[in-house]
């Protein structure tokens, strides 16, 4: 499973269908020639176009691949008979598979996108044998245009995949305070079902949700939900038009019902820690955004007001520590997918329903870790 992972979030399966689907345009290229010159003898010539493809030493591995001559079977009906291997009484065999178990599972998540690029290869193949009369300038032009048509597909398939914004060159916290700062990022926790929308429309906030519809599973207290329908002191926005962010990903929340009864089925969103610097009207909180003793700010030099000893070593079971472990950083409105680092998952139990997201396509990795959703003095 952690061969896999590392395939999946460097994004090795979309590679690999990038590079074959350049290689349509050398075989287009080859039987255009072969249309326009009408020299089928060179057909042979596919075997070595073949072989610069998929034996290639980056992606060779993955695949199952071997061409050979076989006696046709009207001549191998006489048992005992050596037959000479020529062009009347034999013709050539392609094996073209994906031949790598994580590769297969990869293909599977991706609607078996790499297996139609290699059915079209063997269909290309045929030509090899084919008797002349089938490869009439109609025929060869048809299969020029089936090799257009998947090559777009393919292309516009690969063009969706975000290239992640360039947000290291913006501004950026000051290096004490990400010192500070427990992890790697700021968090945001989900369910699964939740994670296809994320991955399209970005994280929203609790009304943009409601007004597009685009929860399937809350997880989210009711009664700490309605202490947040209020605007906060600094713009005077609601607080549901903020997307939440916790600073410390593990906090007394873990240990909520609905949190404990589906853990397996939560995910654990990293954000980018620089985000509450590049965008405006970005605020952080001194404790949990539901409590009316809570503090709002939104100046990175009023950080300090936040107590970082309690909010990393508080206790779960102390009402003001439990607050100020629950300190916020809200996003107006909705937080772009380019600034999701990680997506960390308690194990592997769901890992499927999860990729079939394609967090990788948008640069986000995977994690499995555990200790993540661990309640306070939980081990397991």
């Amino acid at each position: 499973m952690n061969r896999l992972l590392v395939l999946y979030n460097r994004n090795e399966y979309v590679k690999v269908c990038f590079d074959i689907v350049k290689g349509f345009s050398v075989l287009s290229n080859f039987i255009g020639k072969m249309r326009v010159t009408r020299d089928l003898q060179k057909r042979d010539e596919l075997i070595s176009i073949y072989s610069d493809i998929f034996e290639n030493s980056n992606y060779a591995s993955y695949f199952l691949y071997e061409i050979e001559r076989v006696i046709k079977p009207h001549y191998s009906r006489w048992s005992g008979v050596e037959h000479k291997l020529s062009v009347g009484n034999s013709s050539y065999h392609i094996l073209l598979k994906i031949g790598d178990n994580d590769m297969l599972f990869l293909d599977q998540i991706y609607e078996g996108r790499l297996t139609g690029l290699l059915r079209m290869y063997k269909n290309m193949f045929s030509i090899i044998d084919a008797p002349e009369h089938e490869l009439s300038d109609e025929a060869l032009s048809k299969r020029e245009e089936m090799i257009h048509t998947v090559s777009k597909q393919m292309t516009l398939f690969l063009n969706s995949i975000d290239r992640r914004q360039d947000i290291q060159t913006r501004e950026k916290l000051e290096a004490e305070i990400i010192q500070n700062i427990p992890f790697d990022g700021f968090y945001h926790l989900t369910h699964i079902s939740n994670l296809k929308n994320i991955i399209e429309k970005g994280i929203l906030s609790r009304n943009k949700l409601d007004e597009e519809g685009g929860l399937l599973c809350d997880i989210s207290n009711s009664s700490i939900q309605n202490k947040r329908r209020r605007p906060e002191a600094i713009y005077g926005r609601m607080i549901h038009d903020y997307v939440p962010l916790y600073i410390n990903p593990k906090n007394p929340f873990l240990g909520s019902s609905k949190v404990r009864n589906s853990a397996d089925e939560l995910v654990l969103i990293e954000v980018y820690p620089h985000i509450l610097v590049q965008l405006e009207k970005t605020l952080f909180s001194d404790g949990n955004a539901a409590e009316t003793n809570t503090n709002f700010f939104n100046k990175k030099d009023e950080l300090e007001k936040v107590n970082w000893t309690l909010l990393q070593n508080g206790k779960w079971n102390e009402d003001e520590s439990k607050r100020m472990m629950c300190s916020e950083i809200l996003i107006p409105d909705f937080i772009h997918r380019s600034y999701i680092q990680k997506i960390y998952m308690k194990s592997i139990i769901k890992i499927e329903e999860i990729m079939k997201a394609h967090p990788n396509s948008s640069g986000i990795e995977l994690v499995v870790n555990s200790n993540l959703f661990k309640l306070e003095n939980e081990s397991y």
